[in-house]
């Protein structure tokens, strides 16, 4: 009985991942078949209401299984939701319906996002779009488009200067937007694929600073006026310190403007395999993170002041580098493993990856269809069910000598006990070990191990 009451009482070591994957099968399906968000949402919250009452009345198995099936029916209905939610006035439905020509004069009205970045030879910003007028007609609009601004010398670029592009700046903006599908390479995405995964409706080009009218400033949080400020400023100063191309590579690895990358330094990162280096990812914000929480334990030994102060750092870096979606994933991740402590429960990241997964799926379903969230949950989910398991039993294998807890030696092939214990069996640490104890006798280990470890492979 106390047997079958402890299998009952049992967990999920990774409940957020097994909820992440239910999310993900509900996104699948809206896919595949047209469904009703408005019914998967209400059998969501049925579902919900389910499994809050089997938990309560102990049935922890059945409420599993209902808040999985939950789950699938909320990925559907988000889905669902997010195609249906495409206004009629958004930008991507005038072109796609044949309301704006591809190539008609349009004149946009709106918000910059952000300072626009800066390149060799011009300006790109992003402007959230609130009107548009073309020809005899002028409507409110929304959106959000990507904006090229060619500067070709000294005096276009003091032209658009002297317009203060700055976050919140609302503009007027003459240009011809492009959403059509132009020549690619085989087996490349589409135009339209890449601007949707980015989050933009159309692509345009802005061909001198007299086609923009400076309007007002919308009203902006002071964080983020400070954080473009400090942005500005250390670009400035790599500018003023270092030679054109390694200032180049000091922006794209650290503040994320890659446009001002030369073409023959990009194409020797490509070469050497090494581009990733170059582009703001899970690297730099795992990196950033663990720096920031190793500072705030040196500081203060309260975990929730530790917390509060890494996280605040890593999301102002975050949003000062853009808050692209690969950065917001290791943002996130981070996030949840930071936050572990302060809840008093162990790190897991097989669970901290769930629940990135349902944070990023919830916001914006269609990103489970984007290659760079696929790729960055694959490979992390393979280094956790797969690498790190191996590294623990070769560590477990290698490294082993009698205990309480593990009497009996391992039993493995003989080629997986030499190569385990090749790496992971310190001579040195043994015999230190039997000069404390009261007691002594002989394991037999490959010599090999004692020869990498005088040459100090094994710290590799």
């Amino acid at each position: 009985m106390r047997a079958a009451a402890n299998r009952q009482l049992s967990f999920n070591p990774a409940p957020l991942a097994l909820l992440a994957a239910g999310l993900a099968v509900g996104i699948l399906l809206a896919r595949v078949v047209a469904l009703s968000s408005t019914v998967l949402l209400a059998g969501s919250l049925v579902l919900w209401l389910l499994a809050a009452w089997s938990f309560v009345r102990r049935k922890l198995k059945r409420a599993s299984w209902l808040l999985v099936i939950a789950f699938v029916c909320l990925g559907g209905g988000l889905a669902s939701l997010e195609k249906e939610s495409v206004r009629e006035d958004r930008i991507r439905r005038l072109y796609d319906e044949g309301r704006v020509g591809p190539e008609e004069p349009l004149e946009v009205t709106g918000v910059l996002e952000r300072v626009p970045e800066h390149a060799p030879d011009g300006l790109y910003f992003a402007l959230r779009v609130e009107r548009v007028r073309w020809a005899n007609d002028e409507r409110t609009a929304t959106g959000r488009v990507w904006l090229f601004a060619p500067v070709r010398d000294g005096e276009a670029r003091a032209s658009y200067e002297a317009l203060e592009l700055r976050r919140g700046a609302r503009l007027r903006v003459m240009t011809r937007l492009n959403r059509a599908e132009n020549f690619r390479n085989p087996g490349g995405s589409s135009f339209i694929e890449y601007l949707e995964r980015r989050g933009f409706d159309a692509a345009g080009t802005i061909k001198s600073s007299l086609l923009i009218e400076r309007l007002d400033d919308e009203r902006v949080l002071l964080p983020l006026v400070w954080l473009d400020e400090w942005r500005g400023w250390s670009m400035g100063k790599m500018d003023e310190l270092f030679s054109p191309e390694t200032a180049g590579v000091l922006k794209a690895a650290l503040l994320g403007n890659r446009y001002q990358l030369s073409r023959t330094t990009a194409e020797r990162f490509r070469e050497g395999g090494t581009f990733h280096v170059l582009v703001i990812s899970g690297m730099h914000i795992s990196f950033i993170g663990g720096l920031a929480l190793l500072l705030a334990r040196r500081i203060t030994k309260r975990r929730a002041w530790q917390f509060a102060a890494s996280v605040t750092l890593l999301w102002a870096y975050t949003i000062a580098v853009g808050a692209e979606n690969s950065v917001v994933r290791a943002a996130l991740m981070c996030t949840i493993v930071a936050l572990a402590p302060v809840l008093h429960r162990p790190v897991r990241t097989l669970n901290a990856l769930g629940g990135a997964a349902i944070w990023l799926l919830v916001w914006r379903p269609r990103d489970l269809f984007d290659p760079g969230f696929q790729l960055t949950f694959l490979s992390v989910l393979a280094i956790i069910t797969l690498a790190w398991p191996l590294i623990a039993r070769l560590r477990d294998t290698g490294a082993w000598r009698p205990t309480s807890a593990t009497p009996y030696p391992p039993v493995a092939p003989r080629w997986w006990l030499r190569f385990s214990e090749a790496l992971w069996w310190s001579e040195r640490a043994w015999q230190r070990e039997l000069e404390r104890a009261t007691f002594s006798y002989r394991l037999f280990k490959t010599g090999f191990a004692a020869k990498l470890e005088r040459y100090g492979v094994q710290r590799v």
